[in-house]
């Protein structure tokens, strides 16, 4: 499949490079991979994201290279990375024939067949991951910055390379990642040590009012909106928040609610390992991967917790967990 996208590729002068909705870093650092890669090889590229960029990965494409603008006129070939369904990363009015050859490429467990090509690879560790591949069949050389996209895709997604899937063949590619320039000091300071004051601020608030359950099992955070509005907050601050919960010891089950207009709620999902919270996302409308997936539910608070324990427990109980 890597070769065949080689050559749409290559067939192509004007190519669209796009990636999900309210991007981590594994998208922004893959799409920023693909686009500097595809460049030199004379390219008209135009990498797309409908949300703006997180602040902590501004740094890697602080020249403009991203854009908020779909071509009025269309292109001759579109790559979407790290998206489950071309709906998360193109919005629904814009016309599919626009977007010329589709190649998906992702990694997640529940990513659709909706490319003319489809690399779809559950077992990397991230989407950068197979971009590297797809650059090595296009003969493009990874120079520092193209390098430095793609170990802050896989820094991002492998948990700084403490997640399960972190394998024998992240570590050998990041080891060629940082033969060709990357610094880790430099994007860890980026990534995870250049946060504004507001986000700290809000994250005491929301671990004051964290929720743990009587037998320790789940843990949650809420974000509302009044609040980001009240304290200038903005969506992308809010990464990582689940993460505190997840790191309470006994906890399987890490969620955070997140609100995203009146009686609509992102929820997202992380797992220590035992449950696969992708399965229960699907419930929801959502997906991703075995330990982190989310979904969004219409209805009011109580209503989406409710929901969600429910579900949360259930899997728990046929785990025999509790």
């Amino acid at each position: 499949m890597f070769k065949e996208a080689a050559i749409a590729i290559k067939k192509a002068k004007t190519i669209l490079v796009t990636y999900h909705f309210n991007p981590d870093g594994d998208a922004v650092g893959s799409g920023v991979a693909m686009s500097r890669a595809l460049k030199t090889l004379g390219k008209t590229v135009i990498c797309y994201s409908k949300d703006p960029t997180p602040f902590n990965y501004r740094f890697l494409a602080s020249d403009g290279l991203i854009t908020s603008e779909l071509p009025a006129a269309g292109v001759d070939a579109t790559i979407v990375l790290d998206a489950s369904n071309l709906g998360r990363a193109i919005p629904a009015d814009y016309p599919k024939e626009k977007l010329g050859f589709i190649i998906n490429i992702d990694h997640h467990l529940t990513s659709e067949n909706f490319g003319a090509i489809n690399i779809i690879d559950p077992k990397a560790a991230a989407t950068g991951m197979l971009v590297v591949k797809a650059l090595d069949e296009l003969g493009v050389p990874l120079n520092k910055e193209i390098a430095t996209a793609i170990y802050t895709a896989i820094l991002t997604d492998t948990g700084s390379f403490q997640y399960s899937n972190t394998a024998p063949d992240t570590m050998e590619m990041a080891s060629r990642l940082l033969a060709a320039g990357v610094s880790p000091r430099a994007v860890a300071e980026k990534v995870y040590e250049s946060v504004p004051r507001a986000r700290l601020i809000y994250l005491g608030r929301c671990l004051e009012r964290m929720e743990i359950a009587p037998h320790g099992l789940w843990a949650a955070v809420q974000t509302e909106l009044k609040e980001l509005k009240e304290l200038g907050v903005t969506k992308d601050m809010l990464d990582g928040f689940i993460n505190y919960p997840r790191s309470i010891a006994g906890v399987e089950v890490a969620i955070m609610y997140r609100e995203e207009a009146e009686n609509r709620w992102k929820v997202s999902f992380r797992s220590r390992g035992n449950v696969n919270v992708a399965q229960m996302a699907a419930h929801f409308g959502g997906g991703g991967h075995f330990n982190a997936a989310g979904g969004t539910i219409e209805a009011p608070l109580p209503e989406v917790k409710t929901k969600v324990i429910a579900a949360i427990e259930e899997e728990l109980k046929a785990l025999g967990l509790m």
